[in-house]
């Protein structure tokens, strides 16, 4: 018996004794934490530590462009963290000397989709008034990708 079975297992004899809600849970954040070691496996495989630094800087970026549309507990954003989270666990562990490369990757995909949200709004000043609901939109993500990058840039 391999240690998926062995956990799978236990998880599963724990979850008989919880209560509905707290199964329903449990079988969430155990789906999630087993997407998350398989993608940390396959990492492993591919052992291509940009690869996995451009994919947690993607997710970064899915989340903060959620959070404008939804609140921090919405289950999208919920899973997009725990997502990342994991993938960040699981890059700090296979590649431990490599923070700076993940900390670039982020900067860089978060600017180059501020860059895109830019261009977009611009595009969009011909079609719509500046209080359309596409233009207040684009605004709002460009307000929080810019705080997200000076965030990560700051010391």
């Amino acid at each position: 018996m391999n240690s998926n079975e062995l956990a799978s297992l236990v998880f599963g004899l724990a979850v008989v004794s919880l209560s509905p809600d707290a199964q329903a849970q449990a079988a969430s954040t155990n789906t999630t934490l087993a997407v998350v070691n398989a993608e940390c496996v396959g990492a492993a495989v591919q052992n291509n530590a940009k690869a996995l630094a451009q994919e947690i800087a993607r997710l970064g970026v899915e989340r903060v462009l959620l959070e404008v549309r939804f609140t921090q507990d919405h289950p999208g954003v919920e899973w997009l963290k725990q997502r990342q989270q994991g993938l960040q666990a699981c890059f700090a562990q296979r590649q431990p000397k490599d923070q700076d490369l993940l900390d670039a990757t982020t900067v860089s995909v978060m600017a180059s989709q501020l860059a895109e949200s830019e261009s977009l709004y611009t595009v969009n000043q011909s079609q719509y008034l500046d209080d359309h609901p596409v233009q207040q939109q684009l605004r709002a993500e460009m307000a929080a990708l810019r705080q997200h990058l000076s965030t990560l840039l700051s010391p």
